[in-house]
């Protein structure tokens, strides 16, 4: 393959719509983030099985005559549009249908189904913010990105939180954090410390490499957690001998430390990929290199240097213990944090397993949850890799595309017909009729009058199995019509018509 992503990608579909092939070492690029992200921005989609040791080629774009064909290449950016719930080129490809139909004349509800999956509110995640990582609770991360705490946060930089990706954990950007309402939680415990308060039906990764609802968890079971590890580190071996090259008295950057082992009392030391990577630009050989600074104070002020200062030896691969001449490279300092902050392998580490020793019921908490770009759809929670959801993001998008007001309301059984339809309250002193969700969204788009002024609204019923017997059967005249106006008496109100 010449190892041009989207060139090999169509060429390897060969007119087709998608196609599955043993990964070789010659495909094996095509599963790098780099090449996927390039895909994804072209309309194709690489998925690799680690299990099965094979990679797809899909198309999720355009398709003429029945051949597969190059979308237009959209414009690159490096995040998602912090103002849109999925920015457009993540977005599920069945949201066009979606659209469509909310665009045609006629009125029609919609079901969104899916589990829903939460976390309780104290519930810790680890983020990275502009190369810098700090753990919060999962309702701090809610109540900052959304204003509730400070409007202080940037969302224009990009949030990534721990993923399982591509058999490694690696950061994976975060565009939504979602309150999901008072839910029953479990509590599971594990044998290395760790426990996460969740709903039954969020599912968790097990040991085979497939998420499995909480709640059919048992104990005795593995479930993958973060080891927190970067490849290649080794922390019984990493020891001083050897990450430096000592005793280099005549390299301008050498690091001076004290020691006993030298009768000057200190050391000059050098990392030893700076001593490769420096080596390398004398076209010396590295023992050549180390002698000439150790012993020959004359030549050595010939030499070039790298100045740690300006610029850094960046390892390609992200295993720092790789040292290899290919996979270094001197890049400047703000490029190293910029490589840091959007590539997946920094702070990559290694899954691991550990066993459930103990399911509990833990009662009714405030539960959240979190949205991460596609196609990693997991992230990590107190150091556990469980799954994410999206249908109250899906619904925003929607809401975003159309270009109408959504008003959302999240559903459980202890709820009141105020709720949904409103109810008489104290302004000022005066008694006034306070407008619930149903009539917000009824009334959208329209004046005083009832004339059209605007698009209307959408009203979003979230967790709608849990809404009340009573609230539903009052609801039924105005969700189950074939006419655009639709009619909603409220006695609350002295039976005014809306």
């Amino acid at each position: 393959m010449a190892q041009n992503v989207i060139e090999d990608c169509m060429t390897l579909l060969g007119g087709k719509t998608s196609v599955t092939l043993n990964l070789t070492p010659q495909l094996e690029y095509l599963c790098s983030s780099s090449a996927k992200i390039e895909a994804l921005n072209n309309g194709l989609i690489i998925q690799q099985n680690l299990k099965a040791k094979t990679v797809s080629i899909k198309v999720c774009q355009t398709v003429v005559n029945g051949s597969a064909k190059t979308p237009p290449k959209k414009v690159k950016t490096e995040k998602p549009d912090p103002n849109v719930p999925f920015s457009d080129y993540i977005v599920p490809s069945i949201m066009g249908d979606i659209l469509a139909i909310l665009q045609s004349p006629k009125t029609c509800n919609m079901w969104f189904f899916g589990p829903t999956q939460c976390l309780a509110g104290e519930t810790n995640i680890r983020v990275n913010r502009g190369g810098k990582a700090r753990e919060y609770p999962i309702r701090y991360l809610y109540e900052m990105t959304h204003g509730v705490k400070s409007p202080n946060w940037d969302r224009n930089i990009q949030t990534n939180v721990r993923s399982f990706k591509d058999g490694k954990i690696g950061l994976n950007p975060m565009f939504d954090v979602v309150y999901s309402g008072v839910k029953p939680v479990i509590n599971i415990e594990l044998a290395n410390g760790s426990f996460v308060r969740i709903t039954k039906n969020h599912p968790i990764m097990t040991s085979g490499l497939t998420f499995v609802d909480a709640g059919n968890l048992r104990i005795g079971d593995s479930v993958m957690v973060d080891k927190m590890e970067k490849v290649g580190y080794k922390s019984e071996k990493k020891t001083s001998k050897r990450d430096f090259f000592c005793n280099l008295w005549f390299h301008p950057f050498a690091q001076k430390v004290k020691t006993d082992k030298e009768s000057r009392g200190y050391t000059m030391r050098v990392r030893k990929y700076q001593a490769i990577f420096d080596a390398s630009i004398n076209n010396l050989s590295v023992e050549e290199f180390i002698e000439i600074i150790k012993k020959d104070e004359e030549k050595a002020k010939t030499l070039k240097y790298t100045n740690p200062s300006e610029l850094i030896i960046h390892h390609i691969n992200g295993d720092t213990s790789d040292n290899s001449i290919s996979n270094l490279e001197r890049i400047t300092r703000k490029e190293h944090a910029q490589r840091h902050q959007n590539e997946c392998n920094f702070g990559q580490g290694f899954p691991t397993f550990s066993k459930i020793i103990n399911i509990s019921d833990d009662g009714e908490v405030d539960t959240y949850d979190i949205k991460c770009v596609s196609p990693y759809h997991n992230f990590v929670a107190n150091g556990i890799v469980v799954h994410n959801c999206g249908k109250t993001t899906a619904v925003r998008y929607i809401g975003y595309k159309l270009n109408r007001k959504v008003e959302s309301i999240n559903c459980r059984g202890d709820m009141d017909s105020h709720h949904f339809f409103g109810h008489n309250t104290i302004v000022n002193g005066n008694i006034v009729f306070q407008k619930g969700a149903v009539e917000k969204s009824m009334t959208e788009g329209l004046n005083d009058k009832g004339e059209v002024v605007g698009e209307p609204g959408i009203l979003f019923i979230d967790e709608a199995s849990a809404m009340p017997s009573e609230i539903g059967i009052g609801m039924n005249n105005t969700l189950e019509t074939g006419n655009n106006v639709r009619t909603l008496t409220l006695p609350e109100d002295g039976n005014r018509v809306v």
